[in-house]
């Protein structure tokens, strides 16, 4: 499909193949309790090459490595074929302890937005964010609105009951004032999410507002959590005093979303076109095309009804979203979304 063929206005769909023989080899751990068994390497490369394509498939521990830690490693490597000394790329200190000062006691009771129990394919195209924005301009706001926003927003809008609906939306603290040993010059691949938690939203909401009021509702979420530095420093003082507590996301009779963004980590921006010309391939081949996710969660927190804005390129921004297949027919049937 060429993109000439596809909708300039509006979000799609798009079925994903199995991608799984192309991204993970054989060997590879498929369960968090093998991947931390002794002597297994915590990062797992697998290659894939045709012609005219190449996967590049890389697995990792979400403990150890977040979206932009992840992104940052590669971008090292892609630095490195193309021939940049490796003692001209900033790396990360081994003995950096980030979040040693936040693993005391604390009389924060939990993190914010989480219970203790006791434990589409979609694409925007950039002209239907102006769209958006536009929209939102004409009902008389001022506010601004993330294309993120948008997507998220878009990818809840089937539903018509009234089921309580908590989205949470993972938030890098990477660049934060509060964590200098974050931000540049210095280097962090390792995870640095917490997570900010939306007031509840009934499921029927998301058709009844429109999709700028809803991403709005985003927005103002992540405005009043970065304006409350305290409440985020509890958060993080009671996740690193207890690393082994789980909190459920919902409470009873709710449902849980987690929608997250992985355009910080610049994977479309990675650039691999030395080796394109050490393959005797065409010069100027070696971008990144397309961003796969691939995930192996615990039986704690599935992923049904998450997603994530993986990238963008001058024609899109790509999102995915992980549904049931009841949940799909769902949607195709609301007629909200156009399946392609």
């Amino acid at each position: 499909m060429d993109a000439s063929d596809l909708p300039a206005s509006q979000p799609f769909l798009i079925k994903l193949p199995d991608m799984a023989p192309y991204l993970r080899h054989s060997s590879c751990p498929k369960s968090v309790e093998a991947f931390i068994e002794a002597k297994c390497p915590v990062v797992h490369v697998h290659v894939v090459t045709f012609d005219d394509l190449t996967f590049i498939g890389v697995t990792n521990a979400h403990v150890a490595f977040d979206a932009v830690g992840t992104g940052t490693l590669l971008d090292a490597w892609a630095r490195v074929i193309n021939r940049t000394d490796i003692n001209d790329i900033v790396g990360m200190k081994w003995d950096t302890q980030a979040f040693q000062s936040f693993a005391g006691p604390t009389k924060v009771a939990k993190q914010r937005g989480w219970y203790d129990l006791g434990l589409v394919q979609q694409v925007l195209f950039i002209a239907f964010l102006r769209e958006i924005m536009e929209n939102l301009k004409n009902e008389g706001s001022t506010e601004w609105v993330g294309s993120s926003d948008i997507l998220t927003a878009c990818a809840m809008g089937h539903r018509k009951d009234s089921t309580p609906i908590h989205i949470h939306l993972p938030i890098n603290l990477r660049g934060k004032p509060e964590f200098p040993v974050l931000s540049s010059p210095y280097i962090y691949i390792n995870n640095t999410v917490l997570s900010i938690g939306i007031s509840p939203i009934p499921a029927s909401m998301f058709q009844k507002e429109s999709v700028g009021q809803l991403a709005l509702r985003f927005r103002r979420a992540i405005l009043a959590y970065n304006a409350d530095p305290v409440g985020m420093l509890d958060d993080l003082h009671w996740r690193c005093a207890y690393p082994g507590k789980m909190l459920f996301p919902c409470p009873p009779g709710a449902e849980y979303s987690f929608q997250s963004s992985w355009r910080a980590a610049r994977f479309g921006k990675l650039d691999f076109s030395a080796q394109s010309q050490i393959e005797g391939k065409q010069p100027g081949k070696g971008r990144v095309v397309f961003v796969c996710p691939l995930f192996t969660s615990g039986k704690a927190y599935p992923l049904r009804g998450s997603g994530a804005v993986l990238m963008e390129d001058e024609e899109a921004i790509w999102m995915n979203q992980f549904r049931g297949e009841k949940d799909w027919e769902e949607v195709r049937r609301s007629g909200d979304l156009l399946f392609v």
